[in-house]
């Protein structure tokens, strides 16, 4: 995936930062309220009130440890800043030790499906053996679609009829997983929100059911977060977390939000490992997250 694709999907954030920034970004002196006005662009980009002002504070120290005194020298300092924040909060990259289960979670609408196919499709091109579990029996329309992906990159699916326990189903993939030798299981759940307490539980139960019944596969799950939610995303993380053992997030439909900061308090907050960020609708529009290119991406 190209560079330029990247920065096409940032594009709105990208202009939503520069066209609040453009009028502090100025070749004048730097004063009191530009580290104000630079806080509630952050702010209102759904950086938070918290993470906001921290920004902000080391903003102000590094100008003045590097002699900054004109207000156009901040932006170059920003980007250093969020680069620094975002890598000392990011857990340590976690990349997917095959052969693996990767349990898929996330609420209603997030792109969960569609961000299984992509990184379903990534792996096959890396010539893994892939495989995909339609556990979310709650939707007919979600086992027809994750089918036709499973369809599309010529890949085995394990299915049941619609109101089957999704736990049933997972521990028959898990199965079928091991005995034909696959590196990697993607299991879809139903979308649920994140106030549904039994929809919680079932989670629970599925992955206690993957966690016993891996035998040498390795076990993931990670939460889909849709970016234009913005800080709606921290109390979905927080209550998935409660049901089971996040292990990576994926950002998706960035290319269509101008809220493409909420990553830093995401990262800030939950200091887990994003894992792809995804630009586009295309198969192949799933990116793996870096700091300082995606901070560059967003602020230009």
């Amino acid at each position: 995936m190209s560079e330029n694709k990247y920065k096409s999907a940032l594009r709105t954030t990208n202009l939503s930062f520069f066209n609040k920034l453009k009028n502090i970004i100025t070749n004048s002196d730097i004063t009191d309220e530009s580290y104000e006005e630079i806080m509630e662009t952050l702010i209102l980009c759904d950086v938070g009130m918290e993470n906001a002002e921290e920004i902000t504070n080391r903003l102000q120290q590094r100008a003045r440890e590097e002699k900054v005194y004109r207000a156009d020298g901040l932006l170059p300092l920003l980007k250093e800043v969020l680069v620094d924040l975002l890598t000392e909060n990011l857990a340590q990259e976690q990349d997917i030790d095959l052969p693996a289960i990767v349990m898929a979670v996330g609420v209603n609408g997030t792109g969960k499906t569609t961000t299984i196919a992509k990184m379903a499709n990534r792996y096959v091109k890396q010539g893994k053996n892939v495989m995909l579990a339609a556990a979310d029996t709650f939707r007919a329309a979600a086992v027809d679609q994750l089918s036709i992906w499973a369809k599309r990159i010529n890949i085995p699916i394990v299915k049941s009829e619609m109101g089957a326990d999704a736990a049933s189903v997972a521990y028959d993939a898990a199965t079928s997983a091991a005995a034909r030798g696959v590196d990697l299981l993607i299991v879809d759940t139903a979308g649920r929100l994140q106030n549904k307490i039994n929809l919680m539980q079932e989670l629970g139960k599925m992955y206690n059911v993957l966690s016993k019944n891996k035998q040498d596969m390795n076990l993931y799950t990670f939460i889909t977060v849709d970016a234009t939610s913005g800080l709606n995303a921290l109390s979905q993380i927080e209550a998935f977390a409660k049901a089971c053992k996040l292990d990576g997030i994926v950002l998706s439909k960035v290319d269509g939000s101008s809220k493409g900061g909420i990553i830093i308090p995401i990262i800030m907050k939950h200091r887990l490992p994003v894992w792809f960020v995804g630009v586009g609708e295309g198969l192949d529009d799933l990116r793996k997250f870096d700091a300082r290119e995606y901070v560059e991406a967003m602020l230009g």
